[in-house]
């Protein structure tokens, strides 16, 4: 049964980084709640739902204005004026001011699509080329998750102690612990890799005892239990491979079974008060 949800879990780990990417919105900076101990609950369906042109107008606006201006020698007034006014008011002031109003816009649609791309894109290659060909992880659990970190990506651990609760920030900001004499942002993990699955009954049941620090940045991510730390090679890692969804994962870790974080992206998400389903750009 262990071996069918871990497949399980791994092939919807893979899913979610070919999920293509949709435009988000940033929301407010940063809440709440207080947590205790969870595992059995995730089953594996829960784990499933988580580890969930310069349009050319082609305006061939070829107007074939023929004038057959046959002047007849007797009325020499007549039918120069007529054809004269008619022709020239439509065809030189209508077609022409069509074509080039509609482009230009789409232009600029085309340009700001570019750089959401770029940025999705080039977030796992910089995680990759900061990671020798072999190097160390550290293996954490959130409420029957195990979600991985590189080691040169962790800014430490510490003790989960006091923490002040701030009014008006997200759900998945639980508060704020002093360390070392500056404010650490502790992130409720699973009410921000998890938002819908996260009610009251899963709040209830998880118990926080740690914070993983991230970087050198004034962010942790509590979890309840830290696993080990062991090195792996990156030929062992499903890395992400194209621009999509969740940019704060990088890959999935094949024998743990388990989604390697970027901790880059990750600070972006959190540093513009993003949940795990936004993107960057």
């Amino acid at each position: 049964m262990t071996s069918l949800v871990d497949k399980a879990v791994c092939d919807y780990f893979n899913i979610l980084l070919t999920e293509v990417a949709e435009p988000s919105h940033a929301a407010a900076t940063l809440t709440q709640p207080n947590l205790k101990e969870f595992e059995p609950q995730l089953d594996k369906q829960a784990l499933e739902q988580l580890l969930a042109p310069v349009f050319k107008t082609k305006v061939t606006a070829q107007i074939e204005v023929k004038v057959n201006a046959q002047v007849k020698p007797k009325v020499a007034i007549k039918p120069v004026s007529k054809p004269v006014s008619k022709p020239e008011s439509k065809p030189e002031i209508k077609p022409e001011i069509k074509p080039e109003s509609r482009p230009a816009p789409q232009i600029n649609q085309e340009v700001e699509t570019e750089p959401r791309a770029v940025t999705a894109a080039k977030v796992t290659t910089d995680l990759l080329e900061s990671l020798d060909d072999e190097f160390q992880v550290l293996f954490f659990k959130v409420a029957g998750l195990t979600l991985a970190v590189p080691l040169v990506s962790l800014g430490g651990i510490v003790k989960l102690e006091r923490v002040n609760h701030i009014m008006g920030r997200p759900d998945w900001y639980k508060g704020v612990q002093t360390h070392r004499g500056a404010q650490l942002n502790v992130v409720d993990t699973c009410a921000w890799v998890m938002p819908e699955k996260y009610d009251s009954a899963l709040a209830d049941t998880v118990n926080y005892q740690y914070v993983v620090l991230l970087e050198d940045s004034n962010w942790g991510l509590a979890c309840e239990s830290l696993v080990n730390a062991v090195k792996i090679n990156k030929s062992a890692v499903n890395w992400r491979s194209n621009a999509g969804k969740r940019p704060w994962l990088a890959g999935v870790v094949r024998e743990q079974m388990c989604g390697i974080l970027h901790v880059h992206a990750l600070i972006e998400l959190l540093n513009s008060g993003l949940s795990s389903q936004d993107t960057l750009g």
